[in-house]
C-alpha cells in the first residue's frame, strides 16, 4: 500500500484502524523516502488525537530522519514540544531545522527562537551566539534588542523599569505591543533572578490572554514551584478575560490539553475541556479528548 492509498482511506476507516494500517505499511516499505512519508502520515493521524500528540511528535521526527527535505515534519514536531514544555528537545529540533534552511529571513527567525529557548534553559552564552549570528545574517532591531536584553547584566533593573514604563504608556493604543514589552521585561528579570518576574509576566498575560509566550513562562514558574493551584487560578483568570465565546472556548481547550499533556493532571484538564465543549458543542477534538480521558480514568 502506498501513501496515496492510505490518504484516500482516511474517510473510510476509523482512526485506530488507519494507525494500524500505516504501521503495517511501515513494516513493508523499503525506501527511506517512502518510510518518511508514512511516518509523516502516521504523525498527522495521531496528532488529531490530543492524547497522542507526543507520540505524533516522535513520528514527525522519524519522518524528518528518513526524509530530510520534509522540513514541515520538524516544524510540526517543534510546535508540539513547545506546547508541552519539552525545551531541550525543542532546542535540538530548532538546531536541526536551522541546518536545512536556505532563506535568510527564516534562518534569522529560527535563530531568535533558538536563542529564546536556550536562554530559558539558562544556556546564555549559546543564546547570545545565536543572536550574534542572526545579526550577521541580517541586522535588525528585534535581534539587536534581544541580544541587548541578554547582555545587560549590569543595570538590568533600569532596563526592566524602562520597558515596563514604555508598556504602560502604549497600553491604551497598542495593547499587544505593550504585552510584548512586558514579556521582554519579564525575561530580563527572569535571567537575572529579579523579584518582580512573575508580576511582569502576569501583567503581560492579563493584557493579552492569547500570549503563549507569557503564559508558557508563567506555567514554568508556577509549576516549577509546585504551585499548581495558583496555576489553575491563573488559567481561570485568563479565560475569564476573553470576551469572545469562540476565542474563550479555544483557550479553554488549549489549557485543558496542557493540563493533560504537560502537567499530567487529567482531572484539571477535564474541567477546562468541559467548559470548552459547553461553549462550543461542535468542538469534536474536545469531545474526543474528554471521551478518551474518562475512559482512561474508568480503567485506572
Amino acid at each position: 500500500m502506498t501513501t496515496s492509498d492510505i490518504s484516500t482511506s482516511t474517510q473510510q476507516r476509523g482512526r485506530k484502524g488507519l494507525v494500524t494500517e500505516i504501521e503495517h505499511a511501515l513494516e513493508a516499505q523499503r525506501t527511506p523516502i517512502e518510510k518518511g512519508k508514512l511516518h509523516f502520515r502516521l504523525a498527522e493521524v495521531l496528532e488529531q488525537d490530543v492524547l497522542s500528540r507526543q507520540e505524533a511528535a516522535q513520528h514527525y521526527k522519524m519522518a524528518f530522519r528518513f526524509n530530510p527535505s520534509s522540513t514541515v515534519a520538524v516544524e510540526r514536531a517543534s510546535e508540539i514540544y513547545r506546547e508541552i514544555g519539552k525545551l531541550p528537545i525543542l532546542a535540538q529540533l530548532l538546531d536541526i531545522e536551522l541546518k536545512t534552511v536556505e532563506d535568510p529571513a527564516k534562518a534569522v527567525r529560527l535563530l531568535r527562537s533558538l536563542a529564546e529557548v536556550l536562554a530559558d534553559l539558562a544556556e546564555m552564552e549559546k543564546a547570545m551566539a545565536c543572536l550574534a549570528k542572526a545579526l550577521e545574517i541580517r541586522p535588525d532591531e528585534e535581534s539587536a534588542a534581544a541580544l541587548a536584553d541578554l547582555e545587560c547584566n549590569e543595570g538590568w533593573e533600569a532596563r526592566v523599569a524602562a520597558l515596563a514604563e514604555s508598556a504602560e504608556q502604549m497600553l491604551a493604543t497598542a495593547p499587544i505591543g505593550a504585552a510584548d514589552l512586558l514579556v521582554r521585561a519579564g525575561r530580563i528579570s527572569l535571567y537575572n533572578r529579579g523579584p518582580h518576574t512573575e508580576a511582569l509576566f502576569r501583567r503581560a498575560a492579563r493584557i493579552d490572554p492569547s500570549s503563549e509566550e507569557a503564559t508558557l513562562v508563567l506555567e514554568d514558574l508556577l509549576a516549577g514551584q509546585g504551585r499548581t493551584d495558583d496555576l489553575a487560578a491563573l488559567h481561570e483568570e485568563l479565560c475569564a478575560g476573553v470576551s469572545d465565546e469562540d476565542d474563550r472556548a479555544e483557550l479553554y481547550f488549549r489549557i485543558g490539553t496542557r493540563w493533560v499533556l504537560r502537567f499530567r493532571e487529567p482531572a484539571r484538564g477535564i474541567s477546562f475541556l468541559e467548559r470548552a465543549l459547553a461553549l462550543r458543542p461542535e468542538m469534536e477534538l474536545a469531545a474526543e479528548c474528554l471521551e478518551g480521558l474518562r475512559g482512561e480514568i474508568a480503567q485506572a
